[in-house]
């Protein structure tokens, strides 16, 4: 599921869409532009349809997001997984403390 943001002749993107039986889910009106909740699998046959209306992608939900968070923050996952592993290792260390009276 993707949200797009859709801007210039609104009402006609509604109309197209209904018409070639994509669905649109959590549609959010506001005053120049509406955001709309959509498949993956119907976002290129929205873009070839409606080519007069300015169509951006806000954002991923599922899946899909979970995988670009984790290209995104790949390095800190990596670096979080080497301060865990060096803690282990540090705290497994014995270290003898003779206190003499």
């Amino acid at each position: 599921m993707i949200y797009i943001k859709v801007e210039d002749n609104t009402k006609r993107f509604i109309d197209k869409c209904l018409k070639r039986d994509i669905n649109l889910y959590d549609i959010k009106d506001y005053k120049d532009y509406l955001i709309v909740l959509v498949d993956e699998k119907d976002f290129e046959d929205i873009v070839k349809a409606n080519y007069y209306s300015k169509i951006t992608i806000l954002s991923y939900t599922g899946g899909k997001k979970l995988l670009i968070n984790i290209k995104r923050y790949s390095f800190d996952l990596i670096m979080l997984g080497i301060l865990i592993i060096v803690l282990y290792i540090i705290s497994n260390f014995v270290i003898y403390v003779d206190i003499l009276h």
